[in-house]
């Protein structure tokens, strides 16, 4: 489970670093009593989180103007359009934001329960949700890239796999097809040569093509044989 979550946040780190940020900036102010420790204080820290939002529009500015696209990673992506609606939304969101930190909360004339400071922790601990959802929002506004981000530490390689179908001899004669080998050409994007190899073999045996032609779907002894390998590094 805590795995998982860590994995979530790797993923999306772009949306996630600015939050951490926030809240660093929240613990900082408490631990050097700049703020004060009471539960009024803390149910003011949507400031901060607004201001997280901020910083990343921002990158994702940066983003979009260095490189044409706003990519979250290697696989999402951010539209521009949807970027622009965002930016209009936090704009609102800081507006409110200025006007409810500043605003002197009176007791309610028809409901005694309702005092001027329970309205103030209700509207403060309303506006912390409402700040966060926008926060975490970007998530569910991506689609997939068109094309990968390039990766800096990984190379395309191109992999040969000869095999043998031994379900093909009885069909075509074993003296006339003798001992020829079939090849398989995997392209792969990997760090290294091993990790090129691993990574062709798993993708030929997930596809069709590394099932026997002439196999029964019971005879497991007909599968086919990998019997060597050959890898070409192909230069960008």
């Amino acid at each position: 489970m805590i795995k998982r979550i860590f994995d979530v946040i790797v993923f999306y780190l772009p949306v996630f670093v600015p939050f951490a940020l926030a809240m660093f900036s929240v613990l900082t102010r408490i631990l050097s009593e700049t703020m004060e420790r009471s539960l009024r204080s803390f149910l003011k820290i949507y400031n901060e989180i607004v201001l997280g939002i901020f910083s990343f529009l921002i990158w994702a500015l940066i983003t979009y103007l260095q490189t044409g696209q706003i990519g979250l990673n290697a696989d999402l992506v951010l539209s521009f359009p949807i970027f622009i609606i965002l930016l209009l939304i936090d704009l609102l969101v800081l507006v409110v934001a200025a006007v409810i930190s500043r605003q002197a909360w009176k007791d309610s004339a028809r409901h005694p329960y309702w005092t001027g400071r329970k309205i103030e922790r209700t509207v403060d601990s309303a506006f912390i949700m409402i700040c966060t959802f926008f926060f975490v929002l970007p998530i569910f506004l991506t689609s997939p890239a068109k094309m990968s981000m390039p990766r800096l530490d990984r190379s395309r390689y191109t992999v040969l796999i000869p095999y043998t179908d031994p379900t093909l001899g009885p069909h075509l004669g074993r003296s006339r097809w003798g001992t020829r080998k079939l090849c398989d050409v995997e392209s792969v994007e990997a760090r290294n040569e091993n990790e090129a190899r691993d990574m062709a073999i798993n993708k030929f045996k997930e596809s069709d093509r590394s099932l026997a032609l002439f196999a029964d779907k019971d005879d497991l002894d007909k599968t086919l044989i990998i019997t060597s390998l050959m890898m070409v590094r192909q230069e960008p």
